[in-house]
């Protein structure tokens, strides 16, 4: 079992490690890292969890200081568009994620984690329980 977890470790990335001290960060980015590896061997039809896949992309890129659209987050999700576009209506009627308009350009939206979510996946991505 430990072999398969370093495996795991490797496929996440290099000097990607997930242990009992892991910051949050480095857990969302080696489960991103884990899931986007499984869908490109295994296909993407088989597993969705298009709300968490786009939960964990906010959390990774707002700890990189990288601000994401509405278009990225839907990417994110790793499903059609149209699907991904209602995860993220209901995770905004759920108070999870919140949308403030481009200054430059009134056609993008950008996404973004609320303090209730961030508090969320910081105890989840911690192993609090």
């Amino acid at each position: 079992m430990l072999d398969m977890a370093n495996r795991l470790r490797a496929i996440a990335g290099a000097g990607t490690t997930v242990n009992a001290g892991s910051s949050p960060y480095d857990v969302a980015t080696t489960l991103l890292g884990i899931r986007r590896h499984r869908d490109a061997v295994i296909g993407s039809g088989y597993f969705g969890e298009p709300s968490w896949d786009i939960l964990l992309d906010l959390f990774v890129n707002e700890q990189k200081g990288r601000p994401i659209s509405a278009t990225s987050a839907c990417l994110a999700g790793g499903v059609p568009p149209t699907t991904a576009l209602r995860h993220l209506v209901r995770l905004t009627t759920d108070g999870l994620i919140c949308s403030t308009p481009d200054p430059a350009d009134a056609r993008r939206r950008y996404i973004s984690l609320t303090r209730k979510s961030r508090e969320m996946m910081h105890f989840v991505l911690s192993g609090q329980s």
